[in-house]
């Protein structure tokens, strides 16, 4: 199985699998529930470390500017380099049909948006030191503790053999490019589900409401696929 449908059978499901030294657990996508229960993790933690004297993220701005490791000049580049990619994608749309010219034009997008990468990574490289990265942090490393499970049960993961900001690194490193979402939406496994799934109403088995974020993002590049083709 190539990894396109290995990423289509996952969205599906709604979960990320890890297999471990004799065990193997389910990472599964937060609903809007454990989500919205996570923004008073997030708040608690905040105020916490701010009324400790952790520096807010505009105070590390600063420091920044004034050491030469970022300035505003970087914002401006990744603004231009946002503007280089959408034009770069309406010019994918005009050569959908031109094989050669269309793998050029992929490569530009993913070289431009590794490049916003590498310079957003400047801006934050002191975001763990931060009211809202220490926020951040702990908000989803209490939604992966709440959304790990062991394998084929209903009983939360108790951390015996891995640690949590483990598996929030593994997480977090196996997310899905909007390339892949692209393909994914054009592809011969998904097309049918999806022409499908709109007939009866039922795609993943649950309402809109509780889709995930993986779920709504297909959903949307295929309703885009939907009105090119």
């Amino acid at each position: 199985m190539d990894r396109k449908d290995f990423l289509t059978y996952r969205i599906m499901k709604g979960r990320l699998s890890f297999c471990g030294d004799g065990f193997s657990i389910y990472i599964k996508e937060p609903d809007p529930d454990l989500l919205y229960d996570s923004i008073f993790i997030h708040e608690e933690t905040y105020n916490k470390a701010y009324g400790e004297g952790v520096y807010l993220r505009d105070e590390i701005l600063q420091l920044l500017y004034e050491k030469d490791l970022y300035s505003p000049f970087d914002d401006v580049d990744i603004e231009r380099y946002k503007k280089d990619i959408e034009e770069l994608k309406f010019q994918a749309f005009k050569n959908a049909f031109k094989p050669k010219e269309l793998l050029e034009i992929k490569k530009l997008i993913r070289f431009t948006e590794n490049t916003i990468l590498k310079i957003s990574r400047k801006k934050l490289i002191f975001d763990h030191l931060t009211c809202e990265g220490t926020a951040s942090l702990a908000q989803w490393n209490w939604i992966i503790e709440n959304s790990t499970y062991y394998a084929d049960t209903d009983r939360l993961y108790d951390w015996k053999h891995v640690s949590v900001n483990t598996i929030t690194s593994y997480h977090e490193n196996q997310s899905i490019s909007s390339i892949e979402f692209r393909q994914i939406a054009r592809s011969d496994l998904w097309r049918p589900i999806w022409f499908l799934g709109k007939k009866t109403g039922n795609l993943f088995d649950r309402p809109s409401s509780k889709l995930t974020k993986d779920q709504i993002i297909l959903c949307s590049f295929s309703n885009m696929y939907d009105n090119f083709y």
